[in-house]
């Protein structure tokens, strides 16, 4: 039987954790009882276990089997083992502005502090690229800090209002080129990544300017097509006019021939 020695004279089953104390004598008669107690204790609980498991595994039990009492066989799913023992963890909310190049670089710091010469140079390199790495975080930190900023001005609102509603505008219109429309789409994107308000503005005022002066040559065109059409409609009319006149004109009258006898 297996069992160990617990303080204060005592031993301690192994298979039912149950201690039994004895007293220290000449002879040792009182920890022979002892043993002899624990020994038919656990060879009690043995056959108890064995009797139960004989019908469900036509065996005896291992020693393990009795220790842990894990014999019973799992004939549950696989998906009811998941259901009944799977142990879900909620996982750790993602902080963006945490500095963990920061964290990392004050860890070897500590550990710098404390390393041999062997030790400190390698150190050193892993804590130089770590607080490179936290300087950059940071500073991309305080860009994006700044670029939600802009995001939540009603400026910025106003001008993506203005960028949306000008797409809309000219995706409507099938006569300007094409180049209009994915020159909106590109300025709204810039404003949305970058939050940069007075480059959109400006980009929109260049495209405003190009716009006009696009659409005042159009006009000249168009003016100069009419005036072309209606000189040509006056040409017309005039030829008609003329070829009208001959065929108008009233005919000479003829006095009458005296006929005498």
């Amino acid at each position: 039987m297996s069992y160990s020695h617990r303080p204060g004279n005592k031993l301690r089953s192994h298979l039912t954790g149950k201690e039994y104390p004895f007293v220290k004598d000449r002879d040792g008669r009182s920890k022979r009882e002892a043993v002899a107690k624990l020994t038919a204790d656990d060879t009690s609980v043995r056959a108890a276990n064995n009797e139960r498991a004989a019908p469900v595994l036509n065996r005896e039990l291992t020693e393990t089997e009795h220790r842990t009492g894990n014999w019973i066989p799992d004939t549950r799913t696989t998906k009811e083992k998941v259901a009944q023992d799977a142990v879900h963890k909620s996982q750790p909310k993602h902080d963006p502005d945490r500095n963990h190049h920061a964290e990392y670089a004050a860890e070897l710091e500590t550990k710098l502090s404390r390393a041999t010469a062997r030790e400190k140079p390698g150190i050193q390199r892993r804590l130089d690229i770590l607080r490179q790495s936290a300087a950059e975080f940071d500073t991309r930190l305080a860009e994006r800090k700044s670029r939600e900023a802009h995001r939540s001005s009603p400026a910025f609102t106003d001008a993506v209002v203005y960028g949306q509603a000008w797409i809309a505008r000219l995706e409507t219109n099938g006569s300007i080129p094409q180049e209009w429309v994915d020159g909106a789409r590109a300025r709204i994107e810039a404003l949305n990544l970058t939050g940069d308000v007075d480059a959109f503005w400006k980009a929109n005022d260049a495209f405003e300017a190009e716009r006009q002066t696009t659409l005042k040559q159009k006009t000249a065109a168009l003016d100069a097509e009419a005036a072309a059409v209606r000189a040509e409609a006056a040409a017309v009319s005039r030829e008609a006019k003329a070829e009208l006149a001959p065929a108008e004109a009233p005919a000479e009258a003829t006095a009458p021939e005296m006929v005498t006898a």
